[in-house]
């Protein structure tokens, strides 16, 4: 079952590989130049 739709997946932050692999992707991405991330949903995290 997902939160939003059912073609939308959801991650299991409770994971701590997710969170690791997720953090890691959002740092790669800021390191790279990216000046936003636009985090929707936070209280779903």
């Amino acid at each position: 079952m997902t939160t939003f739709y059912p073609f939308q997946w959801d991650l299991n932050y409770a994971n701590p590989s997710v969170l690791t692999d997720m953090t890691s992707n959002m740092l790669f991405l800021c390191n790279h130049g990216v000046d936003i991330i636009r985090l929707d949903a936070v209280p779903y995290i």
